[in-house]
């Protein structure tokens, strides 16, 4: 089940990166201050961004869903571990699509902002996964592991991944 997750949370540290491009890139070209000027409220552009963005996670997230059952990965496939998995997937793009939207006001450059984004997330889920694995571990390191699990959850790569 490790390796599984590891393969699911490298592959899923791509799509907050794509988030990035589109919001960056309208801020570089100024066409979000186009749509403003033209009457469209603030809160109708993030939420339409939103929508959108929430909406494109559809495929891959069903693709996934399907492979995992397809390939009956039995701690994912069985039981509340099924519903738990689904959920967790379904949830993960818009969870990180509003941190990679925090994130991009960082950003002046659209490559730039994707480059840092993928490496955030491969940082936040895959380091982060693999140091809380290695402190479960050990006995000794078990309780910070613990306790730094809550700190290290409001990443979605990292939920995605544990």
């Amino acid at each position: 089940a490790l390796s599984a997750a590891i393969q699911i949370m490298v592959a899923f540290c791509f799509v907050p990166a794509a988030y990035a491009i589109f919001v960056v890139k309208e801020r570089e070209v100024k066409a979000k201050h186009q749509q403003i000027i033209s009457g469209v409220s603030i809160h109708a552009y993030w939420i339409s961004t939103f929508a959108w963005d929430s909406a494109s996670y559809i495929v891959p997230s069903s693709i996934t869903i399907l492979l995992i059952f397809a390939f009956g990965i039995t701690s994912y496939t069985t039981g509340w571990g099924a519903v738990m998995t689904i959920l967790l997937i379904v949830s993960f793009g818009p969870a990180a699509a509003s941190l990679t939207y925090c994130m991009s006001f960082l950003f002046d450059s659209h490559s730039t902002a994707q480059n840092l984004t993928l490496f955030f997330n491969f940082l936040t889920g895959l380091a982060l996964m693999i140091t809380s694995f290695v402190l479960d571990l050990l006995d000794s390191t078990r309780a910070a592991n613990l306790a730094l699990k809550h700190l290290w959850r409001l990443f979605p790569p990292f939920c995605l991944g544990d």
